[in-house]
């Protein structure tokens, strides 16, 4: 009896001591022991003729884990250009698609830019005279294209940053 008893103020105890350590804070912000750190997303504008979806998605995702200290908004002008026949008798059935991208990262409230930079994305894609497996293959190198130029953006805008912050 005097076991169980005992057994039962432990459990209760042990189960307020988890209900104690936990803690929930709002999305929105990072609590530390020591500070407060304001999680702000970069808001991504992306201009594109052509994949404006897929290339907001990629880039959105990539940023979405940073957390500044001030509101930025990231601009991204996008062309992209395809070539589905390269002239050349050993390699007939190749495709071509460049992405150039320039990009804006500007402060929301300044509204002043405050990096600049453009990069290119050349992807090669090889298809048969079937028309589904040509689609699909464009389909699948222009994706992988999306995400290279993606992490590029991602990798330079970070490095600024970090610079700056």
């Amino acid at each position: 009896m005097l076991y169980k008893r005992i057994l039962r103020i432990l459990v209760v105890f042990n189960f307020f001591l988890l209900i104690n350590s936990c803690s929930v804070y709002p999305f929105y912000y990072l609590k530390n022991q020591d500070r407060t750190e304001y999680i702000h997303p970069i808001k991504v504008l992306v201009v594109s003729k052509n994949n404006k979806n897929e290339i907001y998605r990629s880039i959105n995702f990539l940023t979405s884990t940073v957390r500044t200290k001030n509101l930025y908004q990231l601009e991204v002008n996008i062309d992209s250009f395809t070539d589905h026949a390269i002239s050349n008798a050993f390699f007939k059935n190749i495709g071509r698609i460049t992405l150039k991208a320039k990009y804006y990262f500007k402060e929301i409230s300044g509204k002043n830019i405050l990096y600049e930079n453009n990069t290119d994305v050349t992807s090669l894609f090889d298809f048969s005279d079937q028309q589904f497996s040509q689609l699909r293959s464009h389909k699948s190198s222009e994706e992988k294209a999306i995400q290279e130029l993606s992490e590029n953006i991602y990798i330079d805008i970070i490095s600024f940053i970090r610079t700056i912050e």
